[in-house]
C-alpha cells in the first residue's frame, strides 16, 4: 500500500470510527428505555459509564481534526531527496575532477604571479565542488529520506491504531446490547481511544526526533568547512 492509500484508509476508518460512535450512541438510548425502574442503579451506570467515554472523545475529536490540516506526504520528501541526488550531486560530483591544476589546458600555457594565485585558488574551489556533492546533496537526500521514513511509519501507527479502535466499538455496541452488559459499553470504547490517543502521541514523538535529526543533517551539511562558514570559497587568491 503507498502512502495515498494508506492516508485514505486512515480517513475511511475515521469516517468509519464516527459511524459506529453514532451507532453506539443509538444503542445507549435504546438500551435505556428498557432499563426498569428497579435496575436505577444500572441505568445511573451506564449514564455515567456515556458521560466518560465522551470526555474521552473530544481530544480523539480534535487530534484528528489537528491531524488531518497538516498529515504530511512522504511521497513528496522522498521524491525531493531523489531530486537531490540525481539533479544536483550527481551533476556536481562529476565537476569535481575539472577543477583540478592537472587537468586544466591553461595550466600548461599560462606561467607567472597570476598563474600561481590562480592555481592556489583551484584547491578551495574543487574541495568545495565535493563537498556539494559529499555533504550538501548527500545531507539534504539522507534528511529528506528519514523524515519520508518517519512519516511513513506514523502513517503505520495511525492506520494499526483506529483499525483496533473499530474493533473496541464494535465490541462496546455488542456489550450494549443487555441491560447488565450496557454499562460495560462505553468503558470498552472509552479505553480503545486512550490507547489510540496514546499510539498516536508515540508516534508524533518519534517523527519530532526524525525532524529534529533531519534539521541537524541538514545543519551539518551547510557547515562543511569545504564551504568556508557558509560561504562559497573565492575564485581568486589576493
Amino acid at each position: 500500500m503507498d502512502a495515498q492509500a494508506l492516508l485514505d484508509e486512515i480517513e475511511r476508518l475515521v469516517n468509519r470510527i464516527e459511524q459506529l460512535v453514532d451507532e453506539l450512541y443509538g444503542a445507549v438510548r435504546n438500551i435505556l428505555e428498557q432499563i426498569p425502574g428497579w435496575l436505577g442503579w444500572v441505568r445511573d451506570r451506564l449514564l455515567d459509564a456515556w458521560d466518560y467515554l465522551c470526555e474521552k472523545l473530544q481530544p480523539l475529536w480534535d487530534w484528528i481534526a489537528k491531524y488531518f490540516s497538516k498529515p504530511g506526504f512522504p511521497w513528496d520528501l522522498q521524491s525531493l531527496a531523489g531530486r537531490w541526488t540525481s539533479e544536483v550531486g550527481g551533476p556536481v560530483g562529476g565537476q569535481a575532477t575539472v577543477a583540478d591544476a592537472g587537468t586544466l589546458l591553461a595550466d600548461d600555457v599560462w606561467v607567472g604571479v597570476a598563474a600561481d594565485r590562480y592555481k592556489q585558488a583551484l584547491a578551495p574551489q574543487r574541495a568545495a565542488i565535493a563537498a556539494a556533492k559529499s555533504a550538501l546533496a548527500d545531507g539534504m537526500s539522507k534528511a529528506l529520506s528519514g523524515l519520508a521514513t518517519a512519516l511513513w511509519v506514523e502513517f503505520g501507527v495511525i492506520a494499526g491504531g483506529l483499525a483496533t479502535l473499530v474493533g473496541c466499538i464494535i465490541g462496546a455496541i455488542a456489550s450494549t446490547s443487555t441491560v447488565f452488559g450496557a454499562p460495560a459499553g462505553p468503558f470498552i470504547a472509552a479505553a480503545g481511544v486512550v490507547v489510540f490517543l496514546t499510539a498516536a502521541t508515540g508516534a508524533g514523538f518519534v517523527l519530532s526526533n526524525a525532524a529534529t535529526n533531519s534539521k541537524l543533517d541538514i545543519e551539518r551539511a551547510l557547515a562543511d568547512p569545504a564551504f568556508g562558514s557558509g560561504k562559497w570559497p573565492k575564485a581568486v587568491v589576493s
